[in-house]
């Protein structure tokens, strides 16, 4: 009856989460603007760039970059 479980269980890791106003902040930065809304306006090309950049940043979601540029959801996933 006392046998040693080698079960594995699944690691449950925390969310890493990081405010919309530091993913303005961060795109003000990167795109070099006053507001992150002005991605909008931007080159498709400079666009895409400063997009890829922020969506590699951990805790950062497609949703979140959407709701704080005004760019379509699907626009960003596509990038």
């Amino acid at each position: 009856m006392n046998e040693q479980a080698d079960d594995n269980c699944i690691e449950i890791k925390e969310a890493k989460r990081i405010t919309d106003e530091d993913i303005k902040k961060m795109i003000q930065k990167y795109a070099n603007v006053k507001l992150a809304t002005e991605l909008q306006n931007m080159e498709r090309i400079k666009r895409e760039a400063i997009i890829r950049r922020v969506k590699e940043v951990d805790g950062v979601s497609t949703r979140q970059i959407a709701r704080v540029t005004g760019v379509s959801q699907t626009v960003i996933s596509k990038v």
